[in-house]
């Protein structure tokens, strides 16, 4: 069955009167696709005429899918236009429209529906007519209320996607989908042929809007729809309907005419078809003419008559075809009788016979349908398990299905089971179903809350395709409840109270019975929520946290040493429902000895108890009780009471006395005061040298109050020797201290012993323990050296000594200990020892029996006493080191150490020398050898230098030096070698390349740059590696006269190179061998080759470098082209070599103009190109430079002129052989008179002002630049642009006007004739006429035209031939203006 996809429209904005256009259904009838109506809203129709009645027969299937789509009512007549638009259609649709789904299959979103094979197994989808063949009958009458709402929506979506016919995808359709029309089974309707013998009736009023919907598709299909399979017709296979010329034999669709009165509310009765031609009226129907195969709108005249016949079973309507009622007979088992029709007798058949009247007389029989008659609609309904034909026939469908083709659709072993009625059947196949399941199930809620309780769910075997829907149940009537339809959420109704907990869920629990239902569209499920309302609670009191063990009391303690603010209890509270919790004041004694604090907390909230005074006393009250009480926000309202009290008792610990144990503390004696043993006396300040411990049970504060005395040293405190009976103390805290001014000293007395006294604050003082305090000696001093001591041999009184071994240097020997000490040395007069134990000498050593050589050391004993006056003592030595002979040392002078340096009194050597002990030099004990005799030595400050004493040779050179120092103890001996090497002769250097260019003269500089006449000038040099004494070249020698150097190296010419046989051309370079010497004669040599340079010719400059003017920049003088030189070398130009060819352009010629040529025109240039060719040397001559420049001439805008002429002007007679002879040229051939008008302008006078002819003047008026005579771009003639022609005067004779203007191919607009009007279109090519503008009247003016060449040699803007618009009649006119144009347009407007 043809796919006719209605969920898509034409691209184009679609109107309430656009309409779904089925017209193409014929090109789809290959059967590939299935019907699909897509459901609109929105659409209300009538059917006027007699509707169709009583048996469906082979028409149901298309009937029952008209239902399917919810479209009702009755057809009438037929559109008058409709074959006409269906063969135009056709025509247009083989070009322009979609005939199948294979065209943008690939383009189609998921799930699109574009083949039977797609639905086929899809339950509730129809696929083919076989599946609702019997379940339709009666006549269509009341519209579906949404079906116009639907169709507009359609019409919108149509513009995208309508498919209208299948050969586009047969090549892609999967095996077993219906492509032709051959492959459908018998009773499928797949062509209008299968039913046209079953419908009856005829067509009455045609539909509102149909005709201009039809105009608007036909607009619209020549742009965006594909109607049918010719654009893929060579793709089609064999036996496919394509078109519905194959088809045109089958009877017409002449009768189907749907009457759509309303779309989406809006009335479309009033509106028009495409043509403008109004909708039938009342008593209009539209009639099919044979002659002109077309509906035509006529009146009511034919007879209609409806008859229902017995025999037959079918219900006849005249003139028209039957309707077979036969199917609609009695049913199985007698369920239901048989369809009987009569028309009422009292009702006659003719032609005036009213069309409502004889529909209303039908009456119908039997309870297989019900009939009704409204208005002039009839409609008859099937009534549910009546018909034999329905869904009550036995069917079995208990079996595989066998249709291979629908594989794509079921499985091979597909059985839909059934073996009932046909409708069971069905509904298995395409509508099977499945109750949805919700299960019951148990949810809970605080007691007094609003909102959400919960959400249930539900399954659906088939909930992909259906949508389940949440309710409550009829029997639910508490309303206590509610349920969301589409969520399932469960949600209160008011405020839950435990009262609604009523029934037992099965486990004892009681709860709210909450009935709830689920339907799927077909049936509906229900299941019990049970609900329980959890009970409100108070709040509980609990340890630890909010979610700590509950307790229904409280027991805490303070001591009597508590103090304020001391943390006594804590603990939580919380409630079960996380209600608001209220903490109440906290119940007590009128003393207040408490205090509460409440936090918030996760989970509920803290309380502390502290205490609020310091006075607790055990002896007065040993326990108090107190009360906290929290509730909930229920508290106290009509839900009842919601409170917990906490008792709490406090109880009070008597206070515990401290103790204390026998302690020992140490204190060494130099902590007291001391005499002066070698570093001052001392007096000691208080001093605490610990703290006695106690200790009491509840931490108290413990106070002391007397240290007693029990063992002292019975002496004095006078010094060290009586030292003190009672030194120390305690303070009240416990800190033992030495009291300030005491002597102490262990070796006489070392152990004092106390006893102390002390209390807390709660209980009366005690002593216990013994505090012993030890004094200890001081520790003996610990000396210690910081190395091995040396001194040198050369030593004298003051020196240190060292602890590095050559006795001089380095760290002073020094002694140290851990306390301070003094020191005191003992060593025979050689050592002093500072405060600070570092030794130096107060003996001299040099000159004393101690020496290196000897190897005897000195030896000394040191003593270090503290403060206190504890001693230490220690034996030392010093070892003798040695004193060094001074070094003798050479020092090159390398400069000098070669034969341009070893020269007389130049320094070749130096003599230094060092002393490790830096003494003085002995110069009386220096000696120098030098066997060679070619040196001496003179003393400087404390060198010697060695200089030469000749000039020295090449050669080896051997010497030696010896000296004492001041001390004398050793001498010290140096031998030494110099070599004085031969100097090099050095090697000659160039800067570069050398050229000279040809020209070249006397003095000029030798050039490093390949023009050899600028850049860097040629320059020689030596060197000389290595280099000995600053070598350098002192002087030049050159062997060739024509190459000079300078002292430096400068290369210049020594004689002329231009006039010499050294040419560019003859590449011979200028050679020459140099000889070098340098400041110390030595002589080198080597050689240059100096290149002969190219003298170029100088260089043409064309000025513009490429030459473009138009004609009118172009004239005889003007300058075209401007040539200047520039030379290379700066030489001189020759102007006297200059030469220009110009070939064949006779028309130019060049003037020197300063130091430039000048190139113009000998007379007017005609557009064109010119190529000139110029030639030039300089003052040398070497060469000719030889340059060309092309010189482009265009045709610019180009001059036209308005003349007045008076010559003649009681002579124009009207006619153009009078008016050409008064210009001057009577026989048009070129040769005017003498002194004529013409013959003026051919000598040369265009332009002039004025020009005197025979018998008159010219007089110009007005020129202008354009590129055309008739049209300027300005909206008129370029004869306009003159602005007003001024033709009065002359005596009142007036004057002939002449508008002159150049022909050539590059001005356009010139006119062949002159017409005498505005043809309107149809004139002769390049016809003219010339528009007269001015005050009386707007007319086209007698004019003629003529073309001339101009004299031999003469040209004006770079033409040689004109033409002349001219008046064949005298002007007087003052105001008026012209228009040249061509006589086929129109009009100018008037300005005048």
């Amino acid at each position: 069955m043809a796919k006719i996809d209605i969920t898509r429209q034409a691209r184009a904005p679609q109107t309430a009167s656009v309409y779904i256009r089925t017209t193409a259904v014929t090109s789809s009838l290959t059967g590939e696709y299935d019907l699909e109506f897509v459901p609109v809203t929105g659409i209300s129709a009538s059917v006027d005429g007699p509707a169709i009645s009583g048996s469906l027969g082979a028409n149901a299937t298309f009937i029952r899918a008209l239902t399917e789509a919810k479209v009702s009512g009755s057809f009438t007549a037929a559109s008058s236009s409709f074959s006409t638009r269906l063969t135009s259609a056709e025509a247009e649709l083989a070009l322009t429209l979609l005939s199948g789904s294979a065209q943008i299959k690939s383009l189609l979103p998921a799930g699109t529906v574009s083949s039977s094979a797609q639905v086929s197994g899809v339950s509730g989808t129809l696929s083919g007519s076989a599946q609702i063949a019997t379940n339709i009958s009666g006549a269509f009458s009341a519209p579906s209320a949404s079906f116009s709402t639907r169709l507009t929506s359609a019409e919108t979506e149509l513009s995208l996607t309508l498919l209208s016919g299948s050969a586009q995808v047969k090549g892609l359709l999967p095996t077993g989908v219906v492509s032709s029309s051959a492959q459908l089974p018998t009773g499928v309707v797949s062509s209008s042929v299968q039913i046209a013998p079953n419908i009856s009736g005829s067509f009455g009023a045609v539909s509102s809007s149909l005709a201009s919907r039809l105009a608007t598709a036909e607009t619209e299909l020549s742009l965006t729809l594909l109607s049918g399979s010719n654009q893929v017709k060579s793709l089609l296979p064999t036996g496919t309907i394509s078109s519905s010329a194959q088809i045109s034999t089958l009877p017409k669709m002449v009768d189907r005419t749907l009457k759509i009165t309303n779309i989406g509310g809006a009335n479309v009765q009033s509106l028009v078809n495409e043509s403008n031609d109004p909708i039938p009226t009342s008593n209009q129907i539209l009639k099919w003419n044979d002659s002109t195969n077309q509906f035509e709108l006529g009146t009511q005249t034919a007879a209609v008559s409806l008859e229902f016949n017995d025999t037959t079973n079918a219900l006849s309507i005249t003139p028209g075809n039957s309707v077979d009622l036969s199917s609609l007979g009695v049913g199985s088992g007698g369920a239901s009788t048989p369809l009987t029709a009569s028309v009422s007798a009292s009702i006659g058949v003719g032609a005036a016979t009213d069309l409502t009247k004889v529909l209303r007389s039908i009456t119908f029989t039997g309870n297989a349908v019900s009939a009704s008659n409204s208005g002039n609609a009839l409609t008859v309904a099937i009534n549910s398990g009546s018909s034999s034909g329905g869904g009550s026939t036995t069917y079995n469908g208990n079996k595989r299905v066998s249709n291979i083709h629908l594989r794509g659709l079921v499985t091979a072993s597909f059985n839909a089971g059934t073996t009932g009625s046909i409708t069971e059947f069905l509904d298995a196949v395409f509508f099977p179903n499945t109750s949805p399941s919700i299960s019951s199930s148990n949810m809970t809620i605080n007691e007094f809350e609003t909102g959400v309780v919960g959400t249930i769910t539900a399954t659906d075997a088939e909930s992909s395709s259906q949508t389940l829907t949440f309710g409550t149940q009829d029997s639910y009537s508490e309303n206590k409840f509610l349920i969301h339809s589409g969520s399932g959420q469960i949600t209160v109704n008011g405020h839950t109270t435990a009262s609604l907990n009523t029934t037992n869920r099965g486990d004892g629990t009681l709860t709210h019975p909450f009935l709830v239902a689920i339907n799927d569209g077909f049936v509906t499920s229900s299941a019990t929520v049970f609900i329980r309302v959890t009970p409100n609670t108070a709040p509980k009191f609990r340890t630890t946290s909010a979610a700590g063990s509950i307790v229904t009391a409280q027991t805490g303690s303070v001591n009597e040493n508590t103090t304020n603010g001391t943390t006594v209890l804590t603990f939580f509270v919380s409630d079960s429902e996380s209600d608001t919790i209220t903490i109440h004041p906290l119940s007590q004694s009128v003393a207040n000895r408490f205090a509460m604090a409440t936090s918030s907390v996760s989970g509920g909230k803290r309380i502390i108890i502290s205490s609020a005074t310091a006075s607790f006393d055990f002896e007065t009250d040993t326990q108090h009780n107190l009360f906290v009480s929290a509730s909930d926000n229920h508290h106290g309202n009509t839900s009842g009471s919601y409170l917990t009290t906490l008792p709490i008792r406090i109880n009070v610990t008597d206070n515990v006395a401290p103790t204390m144990a026998s302690q020992v503390f140490t204190l060494p004696e130099n902590s007291s005061s001391y005499t002066d043993n070698g570093l001052g006396a001392n007096t000691n300040s208080l001093l605490t040298i610990g703290t006695i411990s106690t200790n009491d049970s509840e931490g108290d504060t413990v106070t002391f109050t007397a240290l007693t005395l029990t063992s002292g040293s019975g002496k004095s405190n006078a010094n060290q020797s009586q030292p003190a009976n009672d030194p120390f103390q305690v303070t009240s805290v416990g800190a033992l201290q030495l009291k300030a001014g005491q002597y102490l000293n262990a070796s006489i007395f070392n152990q004092y012993k106390y006893s102390a006294t002390y209390k807390d604050n709660f209980n009366n003082a005690s002593s216990s323990g013994v505090i012993t305090i030890n004094v200890t000696e001081e520790p003996t001093p610990s000396v210690s050296q910081n190395g091995t001591f040396y001194i040198i041999e050369s030593a004298v009184s003051g020196a240190l000594v060292r602890t590095s071994t050559n006795g001089r240097t380095g760290t002073q020997g020094r002694f140290t200990t851990t306390p301070t000490v003094s020191w005191n040395v003992s060593s025979s007069g050689f050592f002093h020892i500072k405060s600070t134990g570092h030794v130096s000498m107060t003996g001299s050593v040099s000159e004393s029996a101690f020496t290196f050589a000897a190897g005897n050391v000195i030896s000394g004993s040191v003593t270090a006493s503290t403060a206190f006056g504890t001693q230490a003592t220690a034996e030392f030595h010093s070892n003798v080191a040695i004193n060094n002979a001074p070094t003798p040392s050479f020092s090159n002078t390398s400069a000098n150490l070669n034969r341009n340096g070893a020269r007389p009194n130049n320094l070749l050597t130096t003599i230094s020398f060092s002393d490790s002990e830096s003494d003085s030099l002995a110069h009386d004990t220096f000696t120098f050898t030098d066997p060679s005799n070619q040196l001496s030595s003179t003393k400087v400050g404390d060198t010697y230098q060695i200089k030469a004493a000749q000039n020295i040779s090449a050669s080896a050179i051997q010497m030696t030096a010896s000296i004492k120092d001041e001390h004398g103890f050793r001498t010290g001996t140096t031998k030494h070698d110099i070599t004085i090497a031969a100097p090099n002769m050095g090697t000659l250097t160039k800067n570069g390349t050398f050229y000279i260019i040809e020209s070249g003269v006397n003095s000029n500089a030798i050039r490093t740059n390949s023009n050899g006449r600028t850049g860097t000038q040629g320059d020689l040099g030596v060197t000389y590696s290595p280099n000995y004494n600053s070598q350098a070249v002192a002087s030049f020698t050159s062997s060739n006269a024509m190459v000079a150097v300078s002292s430096t190296g400068a290369l210049t010419l020594g004689q002329n190179v231009s006039g010499s046989a050294f040419t560019f051309d003859a590449g011979n370079p200028i050679t020459s061998n140099i000889t070098f010497r340098d400041q110390f004669d030595n002589i080198g040599s080597g050689s240059v080759s100096i290149n002969v340079a190219k003298n170029n010719a100088p260089d043409i400059i064309f000025t513009p470098s490429s030459p473009s003017l138009e004609t009118t920049d172009s004239e005889a003088g003007d300058e075209i082209v401007r040539i200047t030189f520039s030379d290379t070398e700066s030489d001189t130009i020759n102007n006297g070599t200059f030469t220009l060819v110009t070939g064949s352009h006779a028309r130019l010629s060049s003037s020197l103009s300063g130091s430039a040529f000048k190139i113009s025109g000998q007379s007017n240039l005609a557009a064109g190109k010119y190529e000139v060719t110029a030639s030039i040397k300089d003052s040398h001559g070497f060469r000719t430079n030889t340059e060309k420049v092309s010189i482009t001439v265009t045709q610019g805008a180009s001059k036209i002129f308005a003349y007045k002429s008076t010559r003649g002007a009681l002579g124009l007679n009207g006619s153009d052989s009078a008016a050409i002879n008064i210009l001057g040229d009577a026989d048009k051939d070129g040769n005017a008179a003498a002194n004529s008008p013409i013959a003026m302008f051919q000598s040369g006078s265009i332009g002039s002002a004025s020009i005197s002819v025979t018998a008159g003047t010219m007089t110009l008026i007005s020129s202008a630049s354009v590129t055309a005579l008739d049209f300027t771009g300005s909206s008129h003639s370029s004869v306009r642009d003159f602005g007003n022609i001024d033709l009065s005067g002359n005596s009142g004779n007036g004057h002939q006007y002449i508008f002159l203007f150049p022909s050539g191919s590059t001005f356009a607009g010139k006119p062949h004739t002159i017409g005498t009007s505005l043809s309107g279109g149809n004139n002769t090519a390049r016809e003219y006429i010339v528009w007269n503008d001015n005050a009386s009247s707007d007319s086209v003016d007698s004019a003629g035209v003529h073309y001339f060449d101009l004299k031999s040699g003469v040209s004006y803007g770079g033409y040689t031939r004109y033409g002349i618009v001219y008046a064949l009649s005298a002007n007087t006119a003052g105001t008026q203006f012209f228009h040249v144009i061509a006589s086929s347009g129109s009009a100018p407007s008037s300005e005048v």
